[in-house]
């Protein structure tokens, strides 16, 4: 594990978030859920979160609007996106600097992959 690496996960099916945060607990030194991509702007701007996972398609709000946000505000941040919408999502996300997008469902040993290797796909 890497020191201090902090992780944000951005899920509204929280069954399946807390399950994300189980299987990558060890590859990071704190993991924060939340359901709510607004409260999720708020968070990455309030904290130092190395990573974010977070889903692009919400129901209420424009997720990928936020996701603009976010990497505008940190550029720094490797934002990674898991949608069943990646298909449609991929050239818009890509022009905003996301560079990894992955389509669901993803499987818990290629999420290690990608947050333990920093691969992009």
């Amino acid at each position: 594990m890497q020191a201090d690496r902090r992780l944000l996960i951005v899920e509204p099916d929280n069954a399946l978030a807390r399950g994300v945060m189980e299987a990558l607990g060890s590859l990071f030194t704190e993991i924060v859920l939340t359901d709510n991509p607004v409260h999720a702007l708020q968070l990455i701007n309030q904290h130092c979160f190395e990573v974010v996972l977070a889903e692009a398609a919400y129901p209420l709000t424009n997720g990928v609007d936020i996701l603009k946000v976010m990497a505008k505000i940190k550029p720094d941040v490797q934002i990674v996106v898991w949608t069943s919408y990646a298909a449609e999502l991929k050239e818009i996300l890509l022009e905003v600097g996301i560079k990894t997008i992955l389509e669901k469902p993803v499987e818990l040993e290629v999420l290690k992959l990608v947050f333990h290797g920093h691969q992009t796909f």
